[in-house]
Order: structure tokens, then C-alpha cells, then sequence
């Protein structure tokens, strides 16, 4: 026999459809795997540029001259712009200053207005997830992003 002359024999006939089977099986699988990938970045994402509010925060409390209202303006603002929040997502987030007295110094009552050099001045930017989220997959609903910073008044 020539083996030139053979034709090749078909192996496994039965097995017909068995790949769409699988694919369509996977699927599912693959496509949540691939936006929790998408989502988890988006979370890594939102933490690290709420922390780099805060420190823009942090440092225009230390300048002289702030006051409250002053950073908190600026800390929204600079959230709406580096998150693409609307005005209505950056009625959510929430800006607390602290201002904690340097030992001599008077209370400062958590006014950045009344801080004196060596007061430490704190500033906590709390975002709730879903205001930034790309997709609702729903299991970081409940998740709130934290952004600290503190710095000692000059």
C-alpha cells in the first residue's frame, strides 16, 4: 500500500459540536472573570486618585490663609474632575478636617483658619463606589473609598 494514495480517516465522529457546547459553557465564565478584572482595576484605580485629592487638600490646608470651606471646594472640585463625577455624584462624597493643636499651641477648634505652625492638619475624602463604578455587577456596592492625608501647618 502507498500511503500517498490513503485518505486520511476521520477520528472521533462522534464528537460533533462538543467545542460549541464547551464554548458556550465558558463563556459565561470568562466574560465575569474579564469585567471583575475591569472592576477591580476601576477600585484600585478611584482609591488611589481619592488619596491624591486628600493630599491636595492636605496641602492647601498647611498654606495660611485657608479656610474650611476653602479646601473642601477644592477637594470636590478636584474629585468631579479627576473622576468624571456629576454634581449630583459629588453630593456624595463627604470631606472631614481636622486640625489637631501642637503641644503650646491653643485648640484650633478644627478650623484650618485658626491653625498656628505645628498644628497637624488631617484631611479624610470618603467616596462611595457606585458614584465612580463602570459597571453595576453589584458586589462593591457597599464599598467606600477612604483618601487620608496629614500635614503640619507651615
Amino acid at each position: 500500500m502507498n500511503p500517498r494514495n490513503q485518505k486520511p480517516r476521520k477520528l472521533h465522529t462522534t464528537r460533533r459540536g462538543s467545542v460549541t457546547l464547551e464554548f458556550a459553557l465558558v463563556l459565561p465564565v470568562l466574560v465575569m472573570l474579564l469585567l471583575g478584572i475591569i472592576e477591580f482595576s476601576r477600585a484600585m484605580q478611584v482609591g488611589q486618585m481619592v488619596t491624591n485629592v486628600a493630599r491636595e487638600g492636605a496641602r492647601q490646608s498647611i498654606v495660611t490663609g485657608s479656610s474650611n470651606s476653602d479646601i473642601e471646594d477644592v477637594a470636590l472640585d478636584r474629585l468631579q474632575e479627576v473622576l468624571s463625577l456629576s454634581s449630583e455624584d459629588v453630593a456624595q462624597c463627604i470631606v472631614n478636617i481636622t486640625v489637631e493643636a501642637a503641644v503650646g499651641n491653643p485648640d484650633p477648634a478644627d478650623e484650618v483658619a485658626n491653625a498656628l505652625p505645628g498644628d497637624i492638619c488631617r484631611i479624610e475624602i470618603s467616596v462611595p463606589y457606585t458614584v465612580a463604578q463602570y459597571t453595576n455587577l453589584g458586589f462593591l456596592n457597599s464599598a467606600q473609598f477612604l483618601g487620608v492625608c496629614s500635614m503640619r501647618h507651615e
